[in-house]
């Protein structure tokens, strides 16, 4: 397989498709000015190629072949190595209409340029070293980012926190590695420059703080991702009717007929700012119908990954036998009973401990909407607390299954070593992990 040569100019158009007020088209490469003046003609007649860097120009983008005018437009020069790619690096801010954009992109190709492959611009910031690959992943879990924690953590790694973290830790491997190879250079001497105790002290510190990171991990996936928070409870308490109050649409069929949900239906909101995935799922009951059961059994997976479980109960039915059963199970998590339909009693006692447990216990209505408001802020309190409980590395949060693989794969070979270490092993062992 050829690869693209750094060699040559790329162009793309870097905003996203459709009609806008702007639109900008960007060259990055050796060409960029030269190719850019083909088709550009600024309204003081100065050449891009002769421009100092970080200055705008106005003037239109014209078809050197026929000579029409294309677009009214402004070029912003960026000369290496103060640009994104740390090449020369050229922008047209044109008129955001789709075609005109195309047709601005086709000349520059026409001219010489070339089509860039998706994420082509990062890519060779990363070649060129303006970014490390850390940085180059946050730039797409920016743009992607669906909420302000998603966003903040992604500018956070883009800024290099992250990297610095890994970048110390390195050093300090580095560091204790060198020490432990030195103790092997002069063993013949009988003089132990570095005792055992001090090198197992290091390494456990250094487990420590690998496993404080890796801790961060399920922080990742809910600033990206999103917080999961499950609805479940036997059927017909309520739990489609809440979904569709907390989505403020009618996203779920709500019907008398028990057993109506059948599948997992999830959907997201943004509460403050912070993404939370509800699901609404099957209700738990015997059942011989196949497709119910199979949703069940989905239901029960889908609590194992929960970062809240809402049980709803019936407040004209209570706290059922089997309701006792289900919560049971998922002591271990983080839950909240609901008490729904209070609108249909006059009075109600479900607020008390159950199985001698200290609950959240929440009384709404998801038809009257009573308790909702306060339902919306417990959920996001939950998730707030969420992050603010959790060590953190000086701020860095493992957003990416590859930094948990990688971090894991550390973390083993650094019990390895320490393995070796009390075993008794000689130092090359130990540094053969380390």
């Amino acid at each position: 397989m050829l690869y693209p040569s750094n060699e040559e100019t790329i162009c793309a158009i870097s905003t996203p498709p459709g009609n806008g007020g702007i639109g900008v088209v960007r060259l990055s490469g050796k060409r960029s000015f030269e190719i850019g003046d083909r088709i550009f003609r600024s309204r003081e007649k100065n050449k891009l190629q002769n421009s100092r860097t970080h200055q705008i120009h106005y003037g239109r983008i014209i078809d050197p072949r026929s000579n029409e005018v294309v677009d009214e437009t402004l070029a912003c020069v960026m000369r290496a190595p103060r640009s994104y790619t740390t090449e020369d690096v050229l922008e047209f801010n044109c008129h955001g209409n789709s075609r005109t954009l195309r047709d601005v992109l086709s000349l520059l190709i026409q001219e010489g340029a070339r089509e860039a492959l998706p994420g082509e611009f990062t890519k060779r910031a990363f070649l060129n070293g303006r970014i490390d690959l850390v940085q180059a992943e946050a730039v797409m879990d920016l743009i992607s980012a669906e909420s302000d924690a998603g966003r903040q953590q992604a500018l956070y790694n883009l800024n290099g926190r992250f990297s610095k973290v890994i970048t110390e830790l390195r050093l300090e491997m580095i560091v204790l590695l060198a020490k432990m190879e030195a103790n092997i250079d002069f063993s013949n001497e009988e003089i132990e420059l570095f005792p055992e105790e001090a090198a197992a002290q290091s390494l456990r510190y250094l487990i420590e703080r690998v496993e404080n990171l890796l801790k961060t991990t399920r922080d990742g996936r809910i600033a990206l991702e999103g917080y999961l928070v499950v609805i479940a409870g036997m059927p017909n308490v309520g739990k489609s009717s809440l979904l569709n109050v907390l989505l403020d649409k009618e996203r779920a069929i709500v019907t008398p007929v028990a057993g109506t949900t059948r599948d997992i239906l999830e959907e997201s909101i943004l509460l403050r700012g912070v993404k939370i995935r509800l699901a609404d799922t099957a209700g738990f009951r015997t059942t011989e119908d196949l497709a119910e059961r199979e949703g069940i059994r989905r239901t029960e997976e889908l609590l194992r990954e929960a970062d809240l479980i809402m049980w709803m109960v019936d407040a004209t039915i209570g706290l059922t036998p089997e309701d006792h059963k289900e919560i049971e199970k998922i002591n271990q998590k983080n839950y909240v009973i609901l008490i729904n339909k209070i609108d249909l009693v006059s009075d109600l006692s479900l607020n008390k401990p159950i199985n001698g447990g200290n609950k959240k216990v929440l009384k709404i209505s998801s038809i009257s909407q009573c308790g909702i408001k306060d339902l919306e802020e417990l959920i996001l309190r939950e998730c707030l607390n969420r992050f603010a409980g959790s060590k953190k590395e000086e701020g860095a949060v493992v957003l990416r299954g590859r930094h948990e693989d990688r971090l894991k794969e550390a973390k083993k070979s650094l019990f390895r070593a320490l393995e070796s270490l009390n075993g008794r092993m000689s130092y090359e062992f130990v540094a053969l992990d380390l």
